[in-house]
């Protein structure tokens, strides 16, 4: 992976069904988060990797979705349940950034 990179994210799904998304850059991830990301996908397959089973035992479970476009375009998709440990630093970053920009459109 390049040192710089854009990731789309999206969360859908839960007992209100809501879908929030948001695009950020590498250059606006703490410089933690960017580690713990780069070392991830360094240990995960190039190819898309889907996480999440067919039927969903947890209907009202989270599905989060990671696209990372940088030297090459990865697709991540995961259950709530399914989620990785060293990323879910990277999904409250996520889920905070889109509250604060959701914010922000409002006023």
């Amino acid at each position: 992976m390049t040192n710089k990179f854009n990731i789309s994210y999206e969360r859908s799904g839960g007992f209100m069904g809501q879908t929030i998304s948001c695009e950020v850059n590498s250059d606006e991830l703490p410089h933690d988060l960017r580690n713990h990301l780069s070392e991830w996908l360094q240990h995960t397959p190039s190819t898309n990797l889907e996480q999440t089973p067919a039927s969903d035992p947890y209907p009202d479970h989270f599905k989060y979705v990671l696209k990372i476009n940088g030297h090459n375009m990865q697709e991540f998709t995961f259950s709530e349940s399914d989620l990785p440990k060293k990323l879910i630093p990277l999904f409250n970053f996520l889920n905070l950034h889109t509250r604060q920009k959701q914010k922000k459109r409002r006023r």
